[in-house]
């Protein structure tokens, strides 16, 4: 088990699809809102219609390994474990990748607005994490995990999503 990240541009809602034609279209998002509604940033929850070319997908890989990168992630932006930013939401707020951070470990979606200040993170903060200090065995795999997201939020911040599935 592990997780998968799919990002998605110039989403359409489709309101007469069913959980069925999900397995059997390329080109469906299922975007659960549950979680974190707020993130949807106003959308629906429901099925989203989308061009093949505006897709980008990656395997962040088992749900420790997820955890792991985004205590990474924490210290690299805000310098506090992870763990403080979990116990204390309200004072982090706002700050960068919170959004992400605060995140479910295997369920979810990112709107387009929210998608647009992640990206914007990742840009401010790409040369502090090629430089950001870990352990040698995460290095390579931390950077391109960062890579990855920073791509999915800039597909999806054009009126799309990144779901989490």
């Amino acid at each position: 088990m592990g997780l998968d990240i799919r990002a998605a541009a110039h989403c359409q809602f489709e309101a007469d699809c069913s959980q069925t034609e999900l397995f059997s279209r390329d080109d469906l998002l299922y975007i659960e809102g549950a979680h974190f509604p707020e993130r949807l940033d106003g959308f629906q929850p429901g099925f989203y219609r989308f061009e093949a070319r505006d897709e980008f997908a990656f395997r962040v890989g088992p749900y420790s390994f997820f955890y792991r990168w985004r205590q990474w992630l924490c210290q690299l932006a805000l310098g506090v474990p992870l763990d403080a930013v979990h116990d204390n939401p309200d004072t982090y707020t706002g700050q960068p990748f919170f959004e992400l951070l605060v995140l479910g470990d295997d369920a979810g979606a990112i709107g387009p607005q929210t998608s647009r200040k992640l990206y914007a993170d990742f840009v401010a903060f790409q040369e502090k994490a090629e430089q950001h200090e870990t352990e040698a065995d995460d290095r390579e795999s931390f950077i391109e995990q960062y890579n990855h997201w920073k791509m999915a939020c800039f597909i999806a911040r054009q009126n799309g999503f990144v779901e989490l599935g």
